[in-house]
């Protein structure tokens, strides 16, 4: 496989050369049009970046423009040298190294203009996706896209650069091949993790800022999503990392879904002989003085069971975030025993009461 990108630039100054008498008057007025043609498409971006600030400066248009004017002239004015000397006709090793070395040059300018390019449109569309879906999806797969799809353009331009140095790439991709089947099987551990990772992003089994639970037992915040594990903090300020292909086989609970609300469960039990509706009247207005919890669905309080030492009871509430859950919760139960105790009512613990008797032994006779 061999791509030559002078050959339709050569055929066009052939076309083009009959109507100049010299060569060196050809070459220098191709350099003039260049050059002019640079200058040209510069004084165009800033009037078209002009016009499209003052409309939106966040506008994916203006990004493009402006991220990709320099690179753009770059590549014309590259262009207009690589046509100076092939209208020069000058021939010679040294000459076709100049050639493509102009050559790759151009190549590796285009293919960071698509990336760029890429780069943004992919970036326009996350935030277009998080404004509709409120979600933070976009903190994990659009980074991901943005990789993947920089390392194919990446990778193209390396293989049209070697082409132009007439590096057979039929036997190069068949070599690949053979070595990614190798890679492949040394590394099917980190594979699967990779593949794993992409699989509960797209099924968005947990996204990061959740709040999950793993199979294990313990609790944190999803922190960071990456191409091989998950790394969850805890509550404790330390970060669990586990492989992405344990993470898909495991069984996690995930408190952020499906709505952010969450409910917070406060146990108690007060001594036999209390008021149970008074009880749940104190409980009650010591969950409803809190700050911070919702009043739709309010607070409940609720009397279970006649336990072994005490009345059960239960008192609930919803927070509209389940990152405040925790903290809810510390405050409730002081709220809760502060009023009762005002109130009188005693908290039951474990008690054990022993009946003593005294019996007089007889002495027989």
């Amino acid at each position: 496989m061999d791509i030559n990108i002078d050959r339709p630039l050569r055929e066009i100054l052939q076309m083009l050369s009959p109507y100049f008498g010299n060569d060196y008057v050809f070459a220098i007025v191709l350099f003039i049009v260049f050059l002019g043609l640079a200058f040209a498409i510069s004084y165009a971006y800033k009037i078209v970046l002009h016009l499209i600030y003052r409309r939106s400066p966040a506008n994916t248009d203006a990004k493009i423009i402006d991220e990709t004017r320099t690179p753009v002239i770059y590549f014309v004015v590259l262009i207009g040298m690589k046509s100076v000397i092939t209208a020069l006709g000058w021939k010679g090793g040294v000459v076709q190294d100049m050639q493509n070395v102009l050559s790759s040059i151009l190549i590796i300018v285009f293919a960071y203009i698509l990336i760029k390019i890429s780069d943004i449109i992919i970036e326009a569309w996350g935030r277009m996706w998080k404004r509709r879906t409120r979600s933070k999806y976009k903190d994990t797969v659009f980074p991901l896209i943005r990789k993947l799809s920089m390392v194919f353009i990446a990778a193209v331009a390396v293989i049209v650069i070697l082409s132009v140095w007439g590096i057979q790439i039929a036997p190069f991709l068949a070599g690949l091949g053979i070595a990614g089947i190798a890679i492949g099987l040394a590394m099917q551990d980190s594979l699967s993790d990779l593949f794993s990772g992409v699989m509960l992003i797209l099924d968005t089994t947990y996204k990061v800022g959740d709040k999950i639970r793993l199979d294990t037992g313990e609790v944190g915040i999803v922190h960071e999503i990456t191409m091989r594990s998950t790394r969850v903090q805890t509550y404790d300020g330390n970060i669990i990392i586990i492989p992405n292909s344990n993470m898909a086989k495991a069984k996690i609970i995930n408190y952020a879904q499906p709505i952010y609300m969450e409910r917070g469960v406060i146990p108690f039990g007060v001594i036999y002989g209390s008021n149970v509706e008074k009880t749940k009247e104190v409980a009650k207005r010591a969950l409803a003085s809190m700050d911070g919890i919702l009043q739709d669905p309010e607070p409940t309080v609720d009397f279970l069971e006649l336990a072994d030492y005490y009345l059960s009871f239960r008192g609930t509430f919803w927070v509209s975030d389940f990152t405040t859950r925790w903290d809810k919760e510390r405050e409730a139960v002081q709220r809760i025993y502060e009023e009762l105790n005002n109130e009188g009512i005693e908290f039951a613990f474990p008690t054990r009461t022993l009946h003593m008797f005294q019996h007089e032994l007889k002495e027989k006779k």
